[in-house]
């Protein structure tokens, strides 16, 4: 993972949207604004994004964009996931303590954008 440290952080790993495409993946995409997490309205911090690219087929995660405070702690969540081989799914599950920007990960990948 590697992180800007613009206010809000920039967290990104692994392939973005297109990269994946042009790779041949069918993919899910997931987004979620950040003004849609408690702890941003706490931090009182609402801009940005997280956006989260899966393979269609395995459910394994290709690559993640952040955007939002503490973005560059979430990220290595993602990295684990994807280092592991895991299903997004497993992320989605998992219990999170509230308030935190890591818990946005159950809202997120509820469903998928439309393609």
């Amino acid at each position: 993972p590697t992180t800007t440290f613009l206010t809000p952080p920039l967290a990104t790993i692994g392939l973005t949207q297109a990269a994946a495409q042009a790779a041949g993946h069918q993919v899910l995409v997931f987004q979620l604004k950040t003004q849609a997490i408690p702890k941003a309205r706490v931090m009182e911090d609402q801009r940005g994004l997280y956006k989260v690219i899966v393979d269609q087929h395995s459910h394994e995660i290709l690559g993640a964009t952040l955007y939002a405070q503490e973005a560059h702690e979430v990220i290595n969540l993602i990295a684990l996931a994807m280092n592991g081989h895991l299903k997004y799914e497993l992320l989605r599950d998992m219990l999170y303590t509230h308030p935190t920007m890591a818990e946005a990960l159950n809202d997120l990948f509820q469903t998928p954008l439309q393609q």
